[in-house]
């Protein structure tokens, strides 16, 4: 009987593909059985989802999430599994960034060749954050082919949520687009999307800013019938588009509805309703309000008292006008800064500009005056036409031991030169110099055209390469009389070559550059290729007859001027004044 075998103790099994022993993992799939069957992917257990927070409004208010950012959102592997790559792409960019629109994102996403009206749709379906997905709606141009994003994302079978058209509301907002917010609006209520009080607020926002305050004041009754927390924020926006409507009344109907709903109106509100009541001359209201304001420690500022007092200045209740001043004084505003506002605000419109001047002459006799409110003055007076009187204020603030500034000057340099008076408008600019100050472009300007008029031209080229020196950007017509100087070494046709590239540039010559014609011919050329020049001009129309007259005396005076100067010259050289002097000559006395 042949003996028994003795069992083997069992091989250890090696772990190999083939039989799939490895051990499972997230990424590598386990194998049963063999090389063909079938595989199944381990699914991580799926965390409860966390309770909603309650509803924030200030985290949908892109002023308020610029100042405060909010954290990144949370997101689990799984969460994009189904995504395209190169959604994926997109999305991974934002996580980058830490979920904030920046130039770190805009330069990933420039790497894009072709961003689909599809793959903009596949982004917004997994992208929540309303403000991150208004900015790449954006920057993905797609605004013109918004609706059909929305027929893309319904061929996907996906059903766009608030969010996504809450950004597409804002994107088209803000391009002022408000027949496209609404009918954007009407697809969200097609696809039975309830909205929520971020798309409210967008749309109820834009509407007012666009207008149409009566359609946003519908969505505001729907909301209130619907049951949903209207903010401070919406009475607000709806009030101002009362008062911009010209309809004071609905407006303080809303502050009562505000009030009656347990809300403290803010100092904006009560802005806009003062500004309201001061256009339809409520002025007594106006002032309760702002009454109100103080006692309420609303802390009212330049903005509040504005209109109330431009009406008191154009009913000429002069007395409740300092009266506001005093109130002013008393709460802590600088007067004097705010007048100076007060009368900036007013001589935007030229024909307020006498107003201005008839209230501050009474507002002078009791004490109240600056140097800046002069200088406004006497610049809207210029604008208006009124150089007298300009000047005139001019002389009123040396006398009253006011100091003027380089700017008071410079606004004197031009009503002088207009007076004709460049003698004047001269010792202005040396006082600046002398305050080591520069005068602004447009004295510059005027003073060299006057100077050119009266055939000082040496001294405007001089402040022509002075002005181009101090400041950034001077006038273009100095830029290019300093090109025409070097171009008439050349000759008449250089000289026009020049002109022909200024006219293609929408600046016809004027009398800077024919003075720069003059000076440049005398000096390199003759007074026979000066002529050719405007002969020039004037076969184009681009002078007159009158005015060819007018440059030709001047050339003709200039050129005597420069060889009188070189006689002079010779005769110093030669040593020769004293011999003229004794002969009674009294040449060198010029």
């Amino acid at each position: 009987m042949p003996p028994k075998s003795v069992p083997l103790p069992a091989k250890p099994s090696k772990p190999y593909f083939f039989y799939g022993h490895r051990k499972p993992s997230q990424n590598r799939p386990v194998v049963y059985g063999g090389l063909f069957s079938n595989r199944q992917v381990l699914k991580p257990p799926q965390s409860p989802l966390p309770p909603s927070p309650p509803f924030d409004l200030r985290k949908w208010d892109p002023h308020h999430l610029s100042q405060n950012p909010s954290p990144p959102p949370i997101s689990t592997p799984h969460q994009h599994s189904k995504l395209s790559p190169i959604a994926r792409f997109i999305i991974d960019a934002f996580r980058k960034s830490q979920y904030s629109w920046g130039p770190s994102v805009v330069f990933e996403l420039n790497k894009l060749r072709r961003v689909t009206a599809s793959l903009v749709a596949e982004v917004l379906k997994v992208q929540d954050d309303p403000i991150l997905a208004s900015k790449f709606f954006h920057w993905a141009g797609k605004v013109a082919e918004m609706l059909e994003v929305l027929r893309r994302m319904r061929e996907m079978s996906y059903k766009p949520d608030v969010f996504a058209y809450t950004a597409m509301i804002k994107i088209l907002v803000s391009k002022g687009n408000l027949d496209g917010c609404l009918r954007v609006w009407e697809e969200m209520q097609r696809d039975g999307v309830e909205p929520d009080v971020m798309a409210y607020v967008t749309l109820v926002a834009g509407l007012c800013k666009g207008g149409r305050v009566q359609r946003g004041y519908e969505l505001f009754k729907e909301m209130k019938k619907k049951g949903i927390l209207i903010e401070r924020v919406m009475y607000g926006v709806l009030i101002e588009g009362f008062v911009k409507d010209g309809k004071v009344g609905s407006a303080c109907g809303l502050l009562k509805d505000l009030i009656d709903s347990g809300y403290r109106a803010d100092l904006g509100i009560y802005n806009s309703l003062i500004v309201g009541m001061c256009d339809v001359k409520l002025i007594d209201r106006a002032y309760k309000l702002f009454q109100v304001t103080v006692q309420e420690g609303l802390e009212p500022g330049f903005a509040t008292v504005k209109p109330m007092l431009l009406v008191f200045a154009e009913m000429r209740r002069m007395s409740d006008f300092c009266k506001l001043l005093e109130q002013m004084q008393k709460l802590g505003f600088s007067v004097n800064d705010d007048l100076s506002k007060f009368f900036s605000f007013v001589v935007e419109k030229g024909e307020r500009t006498i107003m201005a001047v008839r209230v501050f002459n009474e507002l002078k006799v009791k004490g109240y005056g600056s140097v800046l409110i002069y200088n406004i003055l006497m610049g809207a007076l210029h604008k208006t036409g009124k150089v007298k009187q300009a000047l005139s204020l001019f002389q009123e603030m040396k006398d009253l031991n006011f100091e003027p500034d380089s700017s008071t000057y410079s606004n004197a340099i031009i009503c002088y030169v207009e007076d004709e008076n460049i003698k004047e408008a001269c010792i202005c600019h040396n006082k600046i110099i002398e305050m080591s100050r520069v005068p602004s472009i447009d004295a510059y300007y005027s003073l060299t055209n006057g100077l050119c008029k009266i055939g000082e031209i040496d001294a405007a080229m001089v402040l022509v390469r002075d002005c181009l020196g101090n400041v950034t950007n001077g006038p273009m017509e100095f830029k290019y009389a300093l090109t025409v100087l070097p171009a008439c070494k050349s000759g008449a046709e250089k000289v026009m070559e020049v002109l022909n590239e200024m006219m293609q540039e929408g600046l016809p010559p004027d009398n800077i550059i024919c003075s720069a014609i003059i000076s440049g011919m005398c000096k390199y050329r003759t007074i026979e290729e000066a002529r050719k020049v405007f002969a020039n001009l004037r076969t184009r129309k681009l002078l007159t007859e009158a005015n060819v007259i007018i440059y030709d005396e001047l050339l003709i005076e200039y050129m005597e001027k420069k060889a009188a100067d070189l006689v002079l010259s010779g005769l110093k050289f030669f040593g020769l004044e004293s011999k003229l002097k004794a002969k009674g000559s009294t040449l060198l006395s010029r």
